[in-house]
């Protein structure tokens, strides 16, 4: 009894551990503009909670997966709409992964191994930093480990009604991340001789993913859980695909507009109305087409997407890690960094896999890396490998440790090879720049940064941030385009912004309608009026379906060229049609 009082507290320990080193790192940048306005992804995840909050009509049938948006929007209904004190709950639960994973642990590979996966997961900069995003990855991190941690509690004789709860936390996950769906198929594999705990697992996932399932039907469309996976499995899936990007010449960067214009295309394809799923099928079909006809192709990009997966480097699609790392000192002295991980992982390897449940966590491990090599990498995905790395990487370490004591006491010498050796494979394997992993995206956290302060209604300040982008990625369109925009709207350097972005025109004509209205806009504040409105009468019919807010914005410019030219009458018109495409 005083044994497992004792190690309770020892989940305390650590649990607050990793609260201190989230809340200390989360204090570091809080007045970052990323911090409070959100970006990209988070964005999205943030409205759609805001809008549930107010009673707005949601999906009919739901794009993105529900749960997160909902459980957002359950924490604004109590703390309220204030960002950074959202923010500091979701750290909170984002610290109870490391107590999980010591719990998790102990029973496997004994106390002290567990006690340091826990310390792992409470000091892993990855956790700490993705604790601070308003995205799915801390959570599913958390849900993950708890299903783990139910599961082998019952394979360990505590009652099978434990699977049916392993199979209602991974049914949550899933309508927060559908991609651990697979594990589930996993373990009907691993339980086949066991049809009481396969009938439970299978009935808490059904009970978990029911209600999206029947909210999506009620809206005309049987989706399981959400329509963007096909969308996904294309933006990973494509000619010019890189295993790291979420991005397709064809769809827009921004979430959103990705979205709408996905939608149009789809439904451009075909003579008939066509519903969410069926636009999810269009683009999974382009993508399986182009993998059918390109074999070779995507056997190289499956290999890039794996050496990507098993690297040291922190690939980001939203905050860049290595950004947020230069503002914050507690997130740079965070020591555990999954390079390191992975190294300490494959020494523990063996040592684990003896253990039955030791093999529950590679089927785990296995089940989260498999979607990685089929969509794209990046790293809040592979965050959830976090629980079978610490455990692994704990176990790693003691044997490190265990090594080097025996090696000084002259026993078993030809035993003592096996760890060093394995360390030092996963070392040379985390830490190979292949692929140009290691490409310094630190740009792109301050053209986000530019991005949200110019949206809280500074531009001055955000011309600062985009000029630091620029230093650091002179030849990005992006960072050029918004530059010249903003020195536009700041009546500053307009020869310099009229260079910028011509100079993104010429990098990158896939976004010519976006840069032509850069360009007539920054024209119009010269007061070359003529040129401006040919600027954007070339922009305007190059808007294709889903691009309406962009298109009005563009109409709206001209109308501004219109009145200053005199012409009324066209101005007025321009504004009305800007508004027709704007109207719900």
């Amino acid at each position: 009894m005083t044994e497992k009082r004792t190690f309770r507290w020892e989940a305390w320990a650590v649990f607050g551990l990793a609260l201190v080193a989230r809340l200390v790192y989360l204090r570091s940048i809080m007045d970052e503009p990323l911090y409070l306005v959100p970006q990209v992804d988070a964005r999205l995840y943030w409205e759609t909670a805001l809008s549930i909050v107010r009673g707005e009509a949601q999906d009919a049938v739901f794009y993105l997966p529900p749960f997160y948006s909902w459980f957002l929007a359950s924490i604004v209904r109590v703390a309220g709409e204030d960002v950074g004190v959202v923010r500091h709950v979701l750290a909170i639960v984002a610290a109870l992964a490391a107590p999980v994973t010591l719990l998790l642990a102990e029973p496997i590979v004994g106390r002290a191994r567990a006690l340091g996966a826990g310390v792992i997961v409470a000091l892993s900069a990855p956790a700490v930093f993705y604790s601070a995003e308003l995205l799915t990855a801390s959570l599913v991190l958390v849900l993950n480990a708890a299903a783990l941690y139910v599961l082998a509690r019952s394979e360990r004789g505590a009652g099978f009604a434990g699977y049916g709860l392993a199979g209602l936390l991974i049914g949550v996950s899933a309508i927060t991340h559908p991609s651990i769906l697979l594990f589930p198929l996993l373990l009907v594999l691993r339980y086949r001789t066991n049809w009481r705990a396969v009938a439970l697992l299978v009935l808490g996932l059904f009970l978990a993913i029911l209600p999206v399932t029947l909210h999506n039907a009620l809206g005309g469309d049987a989706a399981l859980v959400s329509t963007n996976g096909g969308v996904n499995f294309y933006l990973g899936n494509h000619a010019g695909a890189d295993g790291k990007s979420a991005v397709a010449p064809d769809l827009p960067n921004e979430p959103g507009d990705a979205r709408r214009t996905a939608a149009a295309i789809a439904r451009a394809s075909v003579p008939y109305e066509i519903g969410p799923r069926d636009v999810s099928r269009y683009w999974m079909n382009r993508a399986t087409t182009w993998i059918r006809e390109n074999p070779g192709d995507w056997a190289r990009l499956t290999f890039r997407r794996l050496m990507y997966s098993l690297n040291a480097h922190e690939i980001s699609d939203n905050i860049d890690f290595y950004g947020a790392a230069e503002q914050s000192l507690p997130l740079r002295a965070m020591p555990v960094r999954f390079g390191l991980l992975i190294a300490l992982s494959l020494a523990g390897l063996p040592v684990l896999l003896r253990e039955r449940q030791g093999r529950l966590l590679a089927l785990y491990a296995l089940a989260v890396l498999i979607p990685l090599l089929l969509f794209f990498v990046v790293g809040r995905f592979r965050l959830a490998l976090l629980p079978f790395l610490a455990v692994t990487g704990s176990v790693g370490l003691f044997e490190l440790w265990r090594t080097l004591r025996k090696w000084r006491h002259r026993l078993q010498r030809k035993e003592l090879v096996r760890a060093p050796v394995l360390f030092a494979a996963g070392l040379a394997l985390a830490y190979v720049n292949v692929f140009d992993v290691n490409e310094d995206r630190s740009w792109h956290y301050y053209y986000l940064s530019g991005d949200a302060t110019y949206r809280h209604g500074n531009p001055l300040r955000a011309v600062e941030y985009f000029e630091q982008a620029q230093v650091r990625n002179p030849e990005s369109p992006l960072v050029r385009n918004a530059l010249g925009f903003a020195y536009a709207e700041t009546g500053q350097r307009l020869e310099h912004a009229e260079d910028l972005v011509r100079g993104a025109l010429d990098r990158e004509p896939g976004r010519r309608r976006f840069y032509l209205d850069s360009l007539g806009w920054i024209l119009f504040k010269q007061g070359k009026h003529r040129e401006a409105a040919t600027a954007f009468e070339q922009a305007i019919p190059l808007f294709g379906p889903g691009e309406e807010a962009s298109r009005a914005e563009a109409l709206t410019h001209l109308a501004a060229v219109r009145e200053a030219q005199g012409r009324t009458g066209d101005a007025r018109r321009l504004r009305a049609e800007a508004a027709r495409l704007l109207a719900p």
